[in-house]
């Protein structure tokens, strides 16, 4: 059974795991589709059960009703940060300010009052923050500003 890949829900050919180990070949094919990743980052980070972005920040979605005023708005902010910015922001932002209100969405450790079922958990997987973070890197500033 492939280990890694929630892409095929285990659908995939026994020589695939032979010749890739315990990931399948769609697992690296996903790695080489930039559009994957960055639709399935925006799906998390409009999810209301995992990235929940919108909640607090505005994001560019005539979609969605409802925008967040506490965060900073992401709009252009591939523009103003770079990505390995937005990824420490992602991981675990109260390094670069403490008082943050933004969760830390791949730490699992020193975290007070965690319910028992989330404990040792992070809130999104690796492959989760690096999806969010290819969505969030399309977020350029409007040229025509």
């Amino acid at each position: 059974m492939c280990l890694d890949c929630d892409t095929c829900n285990g659908r995939h050919r026994r020589e695939d795991l032979l010749r890739f180990g315990t990931r399948c070949r769609c697992y690296f094919l996903r790695l080489r589709v930039p559009g994957l990743l960055r639709a399935r980052g925006r799906d998390i980070s409009f999810s209301r059960d995992r990235g929940n972005c919108i909640v607090c920040h505005a994001m560019l979605a005539p979609d969605e009703r409802l925008h967040g005023d506490v965060g900073p708005s992401l709009e252009g902010v591939a523009g103003r940060l770079t990505e390995g910015q937005m990824r420490l922001r992602l991981v675990d932002g109260r390094r670069l300010n403490p008082s943050s209100l933004m969760p830390s969405y791949y730490r699992a450790d020193g975290l007070k009052r965690v319910a028992t079922a989330y404990a040792g958990k992070t809130v999104l997987t690796a492959e989760e923050i690096e999806d969010v973070l290819a969505y969030l890197m399309t977020l350029r500033p409007d040229e025509k500003r």
